[in-house]
């Protein structure tokens, strides 16, 4: 929750929130959010005030403008914060305002105003600005680290770097840099660039072991983005298990195995959670759990066992009941609790809130019953809204949607455009009838078209994801 003393909690709440809006969903509470968050701005923990203004970039809320002016007019004297200060400022701000900031010096024309320029996609975007191009040989780390999440998070706007460099190749090559930090930002990007995976990493998997543990931690997450890879690499996934000795790290592979499934994987991770002592990693690890109970009878068991043990209403319970979706895990555990109702129940259904990992996210609205806002959309408080709102909030399933939207589109038949098209559409409104659409093209093109390998793999994912929305 993001009303708490524990800095550990605010700052994965303010995660959550940053992830969640880059995934399309808008809170329709965000008045009370916005109040909330601001009041981070001045905190002394630099960690807090950091990711509160990469929420009010997300926002990109003009009201916020008067607060974040104040800020950037007494900037913080940590160099990394303050270049947050001016993204935050260049996201709630008009051309104008950021015209005459630069005019004025309160933004000086240098590398890193670039990249938070790009960061921030604001409407000055297309403001004229002479802000030097990054010279990798020269740049600082918080430069370097900047361009890694530009990279990353796909908001780049032109080269960012020196044109004698490779702008596309600056991601991998600094998978290699002096710094832990820039070595493991670079990842996180490669992470996030659809792509990019595990055999562009710079360095072998062999030599994972010998990096620190957040770069470790990164190229675990890196491994586990392509089912495929994980598959071909068994071996390697049994010894990082039993030879990592840092929580971090495997706690890194652990999320990163959440969406990945092949038979027998339940015995290697069943084990592992037996032996795991690093109260994260379990978490991480029943994520996994509860996502694929429907594949296995373990997994079952053991999710079921562990959500009794916890205390009602604890974060992981809440982390639980999201990952286990719709699969049978998710309805033991709501009948369960039909028998024995609580007040505070952690998806809200039935007092209008839901809550999403550490973020309580009110949904009143004009319309009538429950609902969140998704996109720019509302979603009904039915079965349909909650099966989608907690699909929605999984980063894999957008993912995927767009790995077929690719696909189809580089295909020349009717039934790959009518695929594209339904894609179109269920981005515009998430709507059930818009799933059904979506569901049914891809029905219909997947019994029309050679698909074989990775890409009918993805598209059975995609069709499988639908079909569970309808029950």
């Amino acid at each position: 929750m993001l009303q708490t003393n524990r800095e550990d909690s605010v700052k994965l709440g303010l995660i959550r929130i940053c992830e969640l809006y880059q995934k399309g969903y808008r809170f329709d509470g965000a008045p009370d959010i916005r109040r909330t968050v601001r009041g981070f701005l001045f905190s002394a923990q630099t960690e807090l005030e950091r990711w509160a203004l990469k929420v009010i970039v997300e926002f990109k809320d003009p009201r916020d403008h008067e607060i974040v002016a104040g800020r950037l007019k007494s900037p913080p004297t940590d160099l990394e914060t303050a270049s947050w200060v001016i993204a935050a400022f260049m996201a709630v701000s008009t051309p104008d305002q950021i015209s005459d900031a630069i005019r004025v010096g309160l933004i000086p024309k240098n590398e890193l105003s670039l990249l938070a320029l790009n960061f921030s996609e604001s409407a000055g975007g297309g403001i004229s600005t002479d802000f030097p191009k990054i010279n990798i040989e020269k740049a600082s780390e918080i430069e370097l680290k900047w361009a890694c999440i530009c990279f990353g998070t796909e908001r780049v706007k032109g080269d960012i770097f020196d044109p004698k460099f490779d702008q596309a190749g600056q991601l991998v090559a600094l998978n290699g840099h002096d710094s832990s930090s820039v070595a493991q930002y670079s990842i996180y990007g490669m992470y996030r660039v659809p792509a990019l995976g595990f055999k562009h990493l710079a360095f072998p998997a062999h030599a994972i072991a010998q990096k620190p543990v957040d770069v470790r931690r990164w190229s675990y997450r890196l491994f586990t983005k392509e089912k495929t890879v994980v598959i071909e690499s068994q071996d390697f996934l049994s010894g990082v298990i039993r030879s990592e000795t840092d929580g971090r790290a495997r706690e890194g592979l652990a999320l990163g195995l959440r969406h990945v499934w092949y038979d027998g994987l339940d015995v290697t991770m069943t084990d592992w959670y037996s032996r795991e002592n690093d109260a994260k990693v379990r978490a991480a690890i029943l994520e996994h759990m509860a996502t694929n109970s429907h594949r296995s009878g373990s997994y079952m068991s053991v999710v079921l066992d562990a959500f009794d043990r916890e205390p009602p209403g604890s974060l992981l319970q809440a982390r639980i009941l999201h990952a286990a979706g719709s699969t049978p895990a998710y309805r033991a555990i709501k009948e369960k609790e039909a028998l024995s109702p609580r007040a505070d129940d952690m998806f809200g259904w039935g007092n209008g809130n839901i809550f999403i990992g550490s973020v309580s996210v009110s949904n009143k609205q004009e319309i009538s019953g429950s609902n969140i806002q998704i996109g720019a959309n509302a979603v009904g408080g039915n079965a349909y809204a909650q099966k989608i709102s907690q699909m929605l909030a999984d980063q894999s399933f957008g993912e995927n949607i767009e790995r077929v939207r690719k696909i189809a589109a580089g295909q020349e038949s009717p039934e790959a455009e009518a695929v594209v098209k339904a894609v179109a559409d269920f981005d515009k409104e998430k709507s059930e009838a818009n799933g059904r659409s979506l569901l049914e093209k891809a029905k219909t093109w997947a019994g029309v078209a050679a698909l074989s390998g990775e890409t009918a793999e993805y598209v059975k994912q995609l069709i499988d994801a639908l079909s569970s929305l309808f029950s």
